[in-house]
Formats: C-alpha cells, structure tokens, sequence
C-alpha cells in the first residue's frame, strides 16, 4: 500500500521483494524490510510492512535505465551472524548491481572518520537524520534527540522506565507527589540520601497542606 512516493502512478513500480527471515539468537528476526524497483533507476528500501500511505523509505539510485528485478540474499558474517544484501537486475544498462544492508549507526564525536572535529559532526548529523527521516534537520538538537531516542529504542511504550514514567505522570495529573515515584531504594540507601528522601517529603507533605488550607478557606468564603 504504501510503496509508492509522490509522483508516482502503478506502473512505476517494476518489482517488489520481501526479505527472508534472519536467525538471530537462535530464534528468528521477526523484523522484515520490503524491497521495490521503479522505473527510474531507483531501488527502495521500507520497513515492512509497508502499509502507511507514501512511507518513509531508504532510496538509492545506481540504475541508468529501468529496473526490471530485485531479489533478496542472505549470507553469514565472519562472526557468523546472518546479514542481508541485494541484487538488482537493470533494464537497456543490462547490468547487475549488489547492495549491502547494514545498521545506519547515529554518528558520534569518537568516529575515527570524523577526526573528533565538531563540524563533520553536524554534517554527518544531518546526513543521518536525512536518511533516517527523509527530512531536512533544522539543526535543532532536541529534534536530533527525539529521533535517536527512537532509534535506539528509548522511547515509546517498550522504552525502559517507561511504565514508572506514565505512572508519575497520571499520580502529577491526579494532584498527588511526583517523588514517590523517584524514592530510593531504603534498603540499600545512604544516611545522606534517606535524610534527602525525608526532606523532600517533609517539603511535599507542606505543599499539600498549604493547599488543603487554601481549599477550606475557599469553601467558607463560598459557605
């Protein structure tokens, strides 16, 4: 459903490619990438399945004419980990092209290719975020964030610590303390941070009071 970008019509599209599973662990990846050909030179790449209408994809240009046919290979790593590749089949180019797949690692300051210098950072930042989202970066960071959070899994209902986030969120909503939600552990604490924890609920436990003042002086001027 979703294989076609703008500016295309059916016929645009030459061939599609489902990946094969991978073993990962001993079990199967259940993972799965899309593969499509256009008649523009292009292959595509999509996470599958690709149901959302125009979804974002990876595409790569090679082909000097239409591209009549791709297929999916799987093959063992030196470390004997299953990895993927592509073959495309070109049209009037009557050529055969082979594409890797692999990981697209956010990019850090202690990348040997970046030499530790800031501004080949944010140029392969950019480049990153462009093929990650198939948009233009802003050079905002929390944007920048947003998306490598998402990469590395760290958002999102399976994110780590997700739950107790929701959980503070709905106990804030509701009026109630947000520290509990961060209290130590009184089993294995220090003195210093038991007397922290006290603190800051004694602090709390004044706020709350405060309030319930406030709300009874309220109901006897409204009484």
């Amino acid at each position: 459903m979703g294989i076609w970008p703008s500016g295309y019509i059916n016929t645009t599209i030459k061939m599609v490619s489902r990946s094969p599973p991978l073993e990962s662990n001993g079990e199967d990846n259940p993972k799965a990438l899309l593969a499509a050909v256009d008649a523009r030179g292009n292959l595509m790449v999509f996470n599958y399945p690709t149901v959302v209408y125009r979804q974002p994809m990876h595409s790569q240009p090679g082909h000097s004419s239409f591209v009549m046919n791709v297929k999916w290979l799987k093959y063992k790593d030196d470390d004997g980990v299953d990895q993927l590749m592509l073959v495309t089949a070109g049209g009037h180019d009557r050529s055969l092209m082979t594409w890797r797949v692999s990981k697209l690692e956010p990019p850090t300051i202690d990348d040997p290719k970046l030499l530790g210098n800031e501004g080949q950072l944010m140029e392969a930042k950019k480049e990153w975020y462009y093929k990650y989202t198939a948009d233009e970066w802003s050079g905002e960071d929390g944007i920048y964030s947003k998306y490598e959070n998402i990469y590395k899994g760290l958002v999102g209902p399976k994110a780590p610590g997700a739950g107790k986030k929701k959980a503070k969120k709905e106990l804030e909503d509701k009026g109630g303390s947000s520290s509990a939600a961060g209290a130590v552990d009184l089993n294995s604490a220090s003195a210093a941070d038991l007397k922290s924890t006290i603190k800051s609920q004694e602090s709390e436990l004044e706020k709350q009071k405060k309030m319930i003042e406030d709300l009874k002086k309220q109901l006897a001027e409204k009484g």
